[in-house]
């Protein structure tokens, strides 16, 4: 099976920041949780190696996203999506969300979770407490094109 790798990061433009994820240990679920502040705007970048078919959508926790713009080469393919965290809520004290991620592209539905957390905006310095999340690289394997949609996994997941 064809071996492709989908990139992605984010920003808030306004503060011109990216996002932030700590290590939880055992704690929780995962050792890593990613930062989210509720009520802003984010930009997520996403590359597609090689371009291995249009990216209709990404879905976050049930948010159906539609690219803002796209930009195929022969080595990849880049979109920019926008992001409202308004329908949010802050996460709990000593708690946790595993929020879905799925890249839909025609035929193919490539999914993951990752651990996060919603801080509201008045918890800003939470935001920065850890490391800066440069992108985000999930590797995957799989057939695009044919009949009825399938489900894809990543086979490793990078914190670059």
């Amino acid at each position: 099976m064809p071996a492709f790798t989908v990139s992605f990061s984010f920003l808030e433009p306004q503060s011109r920041k990216g996002v932030y994820f700590k290590q939880d240990g055992q704690r929780f679920g995962t050792d890593r949780t990613i930062k989210f502040c509720t009520a802003v705007k984010y930009e997520i970048r996403i590359t597609v190696k090689p371009p291995v078919a249009p990216l209709r959508s990404l879905i976050i926790g049930g948010d159906e996203l539609t690219p803002d713009s796209e930009e195929e080469q022969p080595a990849q393919s880049s979109y920019l999506f926008t992001w409202f965290t308004n329908g949010h809520s802050p996460t709990g004290s000593r708690r946790r969300l595993d929020v879905p991620f799925i890249f839909r592209f025609d035929g193919v539905e490539f999914a993951t979770s990752f651990q996060t957390k919603f801080y509201p905006v008045t918890s800003a310095s939470h935001l920065t407490w850890g490391t800066e999340v440069k992108q985000i690289q999930l590797e995957g394997r799989g057939e695009f094109g044919g009949g009825a949609t399938q489900r894809l996994t990543p086979t490793n997941v990078t914190f670059v």
